[in-house]
């Protein structure tokens, strides 16, 4: 499994759609938030223009979306078997070559983020 853009930009679309929808931050916030014009977000959001990389990542940065927002139970946990397998075969290739794998060090664990709308409550709050 590999995450595309294609299969990800209507996920994101829609939950941009959604929480603007139930009013937890406006178009015109996530724009300022982004960097993007009000217009040429509502435009992507409406299907009428696409959605670019670099733009998905600037809309699920502003809405502090994670997979979890994106996908349901099942495919969540098939992505999560996918990025384990991708992180073993990390550790194997650093193993091989005689290097330490970085991600055991303290500074490069990853750790996982609460799901809550602080992102929203900071984004209206700046």
């Amino acid at each position: 499994m590999q995450l595309q853009h294609a299969e990800l930009a209507p996920r994101i679309r829609a939950h941009v759609r959604a929480i603007v929808k139930r009013r937890d931050v406006t178009l015109t916030e996530i724009a300022a938030r982004t960097g993007y014009t009000e217009a040429h977000l509502s435009n992507v959001l409406a299907g009428r223009r696409s959605m670019r990389p670099e733009l998905a990542e600037a809309l699920t940065r502003a809405t502090g979306a994670t997979l979890a927002d994106l996908f349901g139970d099942a495919e969540l946990r098939s992505i999560e078997k996918w990025m384990a397998a991708q992180c073993d075969r990390s550790r194997d290739v650093w193993a091989a070559v005689g290097i330490q794998d970085p991600a055991a060090s303290p500074a490069g664990a990853v750790t996982k983020r609460p799901r809550t709308a602080e992102p929203l409550k900071a984004m209206r709050a700046g």
